[in-house]
């Protein structure tokens, strides 16, 4: 019986294949979190003109 159960969670992806581990991974990781802070940036300004001009102003 090798198969998998298809409802487990493997919360750390130990078997996933990809590691993100070393400085690779490290700056994969930044990376990412920093498109992410940018992306929520943008949104937060983009909502906030938006509210402005609704505004009236």
């Amino acid at each position: 019986m090798g198969t998998r159960n298809p409802y487990e969670v493997d919360r750390y992806a130990a078997c996933s294949g990809k590691s993100t581990r070393g400085i690779r991974g490290a700056i994969s990781n930044a990376a990412g979190m920093i498109g992410c802070l940018f992306t929520m940036g943008a949104l937060f300004f983009g909502m906030l003109y938006v509210l402005w001009r609704a505004s009236g102003h």
